[in-house]
C-alpha cells in the first residue's frame, strides 16, 4: 500500500462501520417493532377501549427508534472528524446507509411485517385492525417526518448550509 491509499482504505473501512451499525440499528427496530405489536395485541383483548395509546405508544416508540438511530449515524459526519470532511464519504453515508440502509428499509420492513401478520394464525383480526390504522397513521405522519429528518440529515452532510434545519 502507498501512503495515498491509506486515507481511501480507511474511508472504506468507516463506511462499512455505518452500514453495520445502520444494518444493526435496522434489526433492533424490528425486534422492538414485532414486540410492542404482540405486546399491544394482548394488552387490546384485555382492554378493547384502549387502542388510541397502544397506538400512540407504538408509533412513538418507533419514531424515536429511527431517529435515534439516525443520530448515532450522524455521529460519523461530525465536521471534526478528519475522515468525515471528504464530501463523497458524507454523501455515500448520507444515501446508502441512512436513506437505503436504515429509513427505505424500515418501512419496507412494515410491509413486509404487515403481510405477514395477516397470514399468521398467531395474531387475530384486532391486530389487523391495530396494524392497519397503525400503517394510516405512519402514512399520514412519520413518512413526512423520516423524510424531512433525512433531508435535513443530507445537508448537514453538504458543503452547503442547511435549509432544511427549521424542522428541529
Amino acid at each position: 500500500m502507498f501512503p495515498g491509499q491509506f486515507f481511501s482504505a480507511g474511508l472504506d473501512l468507516i463506511y462499512k462501520i455505518t452500514k453495520l451499525d445502520a444494518e444493526l440499528s435496522l434489526d433492533r427496530i424490528k425486534s422492538s417493532f414485532e414486540e410492542a405489536v404482540r405486546q399491544s395485541s394482548s394488552d387490546l383483548r384485555l382492554h378493547p377501549g384502549s387502542s388510541q395509546e397502544t397506538l400512540g405508544s407504538i408509533l412513538a416508540t418507533f419514531a424515536v427508534q429511527m431517529k435515534s438511530s439516525v443520530n448515532i449515524l450522524r455521529d460519523f459526519c461530525r465536521l471534526d472528524l478528519h475522515f468525515a470532511q471528504n464530501p463523497e464519504f458524507r454523501r455515500k453515508v448520507a444515501l446508502q446507509s441512512v436513506r437505503e440502509g436504515l429509513i427505505v428499509s424500515a418501512f419496507k420492513y412494515l410491509i413486509t411485517f404487515g403481510k405477514e401478520v395477516v397470514k399468521d394464525p398467531n395474531y387475530d383480526s384486532i391486530t389487523w385492525l391495530l396494524l392497519s390504522k397503525l400503517y394510516f397513521d405512519i402514512e399520514m405522519t412519520t413518512v413526512e417526518f423520516m423524510v424531512r429528518f433525512y433531508l435535513h440529515f443530507k445537508c448537514l452532510c453538504q458543503d452547503y448550509p442547511c435549509i432544511y434545519y427549521a424542522v428541529w
